[in-house]
């Protein structure tokens, strides 16, 4: 037995040793740091790529990881110009990557915002691959507990927090077109309809032409957790107050 224990000494310091001589042994605490970058990136881009969002895995598993390559490059920094003296005039910052990095993460949350009618849609991606650069340049710099505790209460923001939207009631916008033929338009009885279904009109717009006579235009305001339902009340309110309309369309 005392043989096996000495010869797995033996094995397990001639291991060390070559790993030792094939890489300095911040490196390898390098390459630890972006595989955790990674891990990161991929359970973050998980989420989104399970709700069919434009940034999924591979966009946020990249972000997070050359996030992470930045910071361990400007730590690295450091290192390398270890003998400088008072003398030297070269001055080293090794926050001005990550400055870089934060300013230019902004174009890419950007790209995935898009809006549609009154509301926009991808500000939750946008937030998350902020985000996960801030988590990869922590996880570069080398602060464990600080990103493994952003990455769990980032992905409890994503799911645990994302019937919350179902839970309390909030505002929701819409567009109610109201078309009538000539110009014998109802505008307090559409608003009627639309206060009676649980609506708020917010403003109102007319167009009049000569072949599609008048269409009035609300943007409404509603209040509650159930859109959808709501939405349905409105139109078919309207739809029956309003005999003389010829389309209402609701959007």
């Amino acid at each position: 037995m005392d043989a096996i224990v000495t010869q797995l000494t033996q094995l397990s310091e001639w291991t060390q040793g070559a790993v030792d001589g094939l890489l300095d042994p911040w490196q390898w605490e390098a390459v630890l740091r972006m595989a955790a970058c990674a891990v990161i990136g991929t359970v973050i881009g998980t989420e989104r790529e399970m709700h069919g969002r434009p940034a999924g895995v591979r966009t946020h598993l990249l972000l997070c990881l050359g996030c992470g390559i930045v910071m361990i490059a400007s730590n690295h920094f450091a290192r390398a110009y270890a003998d400088l003296t008072a003398e030297n005039v070269v001055r080293l910052d090794p926050a001005r990557l990550a400055y870089g990095v934060v300013a230019g993460i902004g174009f890419l949350g950007a790209g995935v915002i898009m809006k549609q009618g009154l509301k926009a849609h991808g500000l939750t991606t946008a937030a998350t691959i902020w985000v996960t650069a801030a988590l990869g340049l922590s996880m570069g710099m080398g602060m464990y507990a600080v990103a493994v505790c952003g990455t769990v209460m980032t992905m409890f923001g994503l799911t645990a927090m994302h019937g919350l939207d179902k839970l309390l009631p909030s505002h929701h916008y819409l567009k109610l077109h109201v078309s009538h033929e000539g110009q014998d338009g109802d505008d307090c009885a559409v608003q009627e309809a639309i206060e009676a279904g649980g609506g708020k009109v917010l403003s109102v717009s007319i167009d009049w032409s000569h072949d599609n006579g008048v269409t009035a235009t609300y943007v409404v305001r509603i209040t509650t957790k159930d859109p959808k339902s709501v939405r349905q009340a409105i139109w078919e309110g309207v739809a029956a107050h309003c005999k003389n309309a010829k389309r209402v369309r609701l959007e």
